[in-house]
């Protein structure tokens, strides 16, 4: 097994210590919300990963597909039949919106964050409210707790025609490294009092469902994956390639294809992915992949490179382990002994 000298260990020792004296909120933070103290130098589990690439990777690709805009082009650069959802105005002033897209038929949203997605269909305004409603999202920062690619996207508002028109779609969602799907998270209508879910290892075998979830929220015990799924996986695999991390939001509709977003810090990195039982494969395909980081492919100044050296020879330490781990009975999580699914 790997062995880490005492120099690595004085260096990764001095690289934990600066982050705790260099973000001491988001140290601070993750201790509140973990109820333990953060290793963020040496991250252990998905939340201490995405914690260490808000403050070493400045991967200069995240800004770019982090926007919903850019992200569609980017996309269908690297596959041609890949869809997107129609984009028919943007614009950066609420009172630019012309009045004809206020119509069912059309989400309004900004390209630089979450939550921002106004469905005429579903809410109608006054447009007075409407506009400070969609100034407000323009005004909004998305950049906190250090997700710094979010601060130099430019807000941008955008009218997308619904992808078939407002009609029921499948959502699929790929945590991805290198190329290879991890976890899959699948749901029908989602985003509605209708919406079914589950989760899948990235072969297809369906996890036990996330814990406190409602069974009447969840996909039917007989769900069997849509030919879709598999076609959908290769797509999330092909755009994953180049990155260790990513997660690749796809949109299924009749068959088809549909690109939605790239998203780079998933839930600010305090989303528990131990309820949802895909926290050991993420992170081992994470930490498996974690060479092809900006951080540790592009060559750093002093002292950073010592850091990165050092973390180079962790990251196989910490592979042994969580490769042990996931051969040792009754560690991780236990999933169906069915053979997978495709």
């Amino acid at each position: 097994m790997p062995a880490l000298t005492l120099a690595d260990r004085l260096i990764l020792f001095a690289a934990n210590l600066f982050v705790w004296l260099r973000h001491p909120w988001l140290s601070l933070s993750f201790w509140y919300r973990r109820r333990r103290a953060p290793l963020l130098a040496t991250p252990r589990g998905v939340s201490e990963l995405v914690q260490w690439r808000k403050i070493f990777d400045r991967n200069p690709m995240f800004p770019v597909l982090a926007d919903k805009l850019k992200v569609k082009e980017w996309a269908r650069q690297q596959l041609s039949e890949l869809r997107a959802a129609e984009v028919l105005w943007t614009g950066t002033r609420a009172a630019g919106l012309p009045d004809e897209f206020l119509r069912p038929d059309v989400v309004i949203k900004t390209n630089h964050g979450t939550s921002t997605n106004y469905f005429p269909a579903r809410r109608s305004l006054p447009r007075a409210e409407l506009d400070a409603l969609l100034d407000g999202w323009l005004r909004r920062r998305f950049d906190t707790e250090l997700q710094w690619a979010y601060g130099l996207i430019p807000p941008t508002l955008m009218v997308e025609r619904l992808v078939g028109e407002g009609e029921p779609f499948t959502e699929m969602t790929f945590r991805c490294s290198g190329g290879s799907v991890a976890t899959a998270f699948v749901a029908t209508e989602q985003k509605t009092p209708r919406e079914r879910n589950a989760y899948f290892t990235g072969d297809g075998r369906r996890l036990p469902p996330k814990r406190g979830s409602k069974p009447e929220r969840r996909l039917p015990e007989d769900y069997a994956l849509p030919e879709s799924f598999w076609r959908a996986r290769t797509v999330a695999e092909r755009l994953s390639r180049d990155f260790d991390f990513v997660r690749v939001d796809l949109m299924v509709h009749q068959g088809q294809i549909y690109i939605c977003e790239m998203t780079f810090y998933p839930g600010s990195g305090f989303s528990d992915e131990r309820e949802t039982h895909t926290a050991p494969f993420i992170e081992r395909g994470w930490i498996r992949n974690l060479e092809k980081a900006w951080f540790l492919s592009t060559p750093q100044s002093w002292p950073a490179r010592l850091y990165a050296a050092a973390l180079k020879r962790w990251r196989l330490v910490r592979l042994a382990e969580l490769e042990r781990e996931s051969r040792t009975p009754g560690v991780g999580v236990t999933i169906s002994e069915a053979a997978p699914q495709g």
